[in-house]
């Protein structure tokens, strides 16, 4: 089905009325600093769905997630998912924080901290970071796997070229 119609985030947030601002054209949105998010990309591209069959025969439940985001900006705020998380840098590269103090260990779809009005507790960013508590940048052709509960944040505020990510 490819009734998974493109989102529009930009500094963080959704934009809420993307026909009015946008005329729900993506490339408005993209110009005007947005970043794109394409949930189920595997029901748009046959590449992808194929990546995500092929996961299904090791894993019980696979989708994959795309998002471009222009330079100098990011998509979502700092969460927690309620799934694990394969992130594959397409093109481009991403500075990501990933937090060691994990909230809510093994959350549920309505305990995902930053999401839904849940806040990020500051306890979990005075925890510090993984990796050597510092960001890691992804460039092209890099995997980071996100375990579920553990807040993360990721941003192009690094280059200037726009990136592509897909988390499955």
């Amino acid at each position: 089905s490819s009734s998974y119609a493109p989102l529009f985030f930009q500094d963080g947030n959704p934009v809420t009325d993307p026909g009015t601002s946008y005329a729900n054209n993506p490339h408005a949105a993209y110009l005007d600093g947005c970043s794109i998010i394409v949930n189920h990309a595997d029901c748009h591209h046959q590449i992808i769905a194929n990546l995500c069959n092929n996961l299904q025969e090791t894993f019980p439940h696979v989708y994959a997630n795309s998002y471009l985001s222009p330079p100098d900006s990011h998509a979502v705020n700092a969460h927690a998912d309620d799934r694990d998380v394969l992130v594959v840098q397409v093109c481009g590269s991403k500075k990501w924080k990933v937090y060691k103090r994990v909230p809510i260990e093994y959350p549920f779809e309505n305990e995902q901290v930053g999401k839904n009005g849940l806040e990020v507790d500051s306890s979990v960013f005075a925890g510090g970071l993984c990796f050597g508590n510092k960001d890691l940048t992804l460039s092209e052709g890099d995997v980071l796997y996100l375990p579920r509960g553990f807040v993360h944040e990721a941003s192009t505020h690094i280059q200037n070229a726009p990136t592509v990510t897909s988390e499955v």
